[in-house]
């Protein structure tokens, strides 16, 4: 498991409640941390298709969202939110996560806020940790390039 995604995993473990992920490759970034919360049952949500994944609720409202997080029933689960940056200056939607804040934490469940850029509300702050997804490393280029040598079985290729 590389150090980037211990970093997140170990968010997880400590209780973060909602984290938000800074990042311009939400598809790379979403993929790449579910992989390493097997344990997590996850779900997308965006504004135009509502949730995916383990919950279908198909709602594109923001508030629902927030709202369908909180009665999914068990726990170990993780909402990632795209776009939500757009919505969360909202009074009501930045006042449904800080009321699911206490929630969340009971039943081990996390919202992942998933954008390009961090625009955290003043009343919230202390609440939201941000996690910067970093761009791949040379060596995950290599073995990229590498695997789609293989995969598509190109013999002449050097790297």
């Amino acid at each position: 498991m590389e150090k980037q995604t211990v970093e997140f995993r170990d968010y997880l473990l400590a209780g973060y409640p909602v984290i938000w992920v800074r990042t311009h490759e939400e598809t790379r970034a979403i993929d790449s941390l579910s992989s390493t919360i097997k344990e997590y049952t996850t779900s997308i949500w965006d504004g135009l298709r509502g949730y995916s994944g383990a919950l279908t609720h198909k709602s594109t409202d923001p508030l629902a969202a927030i709202e369908e997080a909180k009665k999914v029933q068990g726990t170990r689960h993780v909402f990632f939110l795209k776009d939500f940056h757009r919505y969360i200056k909202s009074i009501d939607n930045m006042r449904a996560i800080k009321n699911a804040i206490p929630d969340l934490k009971n039943t081990d469940k996390h919202l992942i806020i998933v954008s390009p850029v961090v625009e955290i509300p003043i009343e919230v702050q202390k609440d939201i940790v941000v996690y910067d997804f970093k761009l791949p490393s040379g060596d995950e280029l290599v073995d990229l390039a590498k695997a789609l040598i293989e995969d598509n079985q190109f013999k002449d290729c050097k790297i």
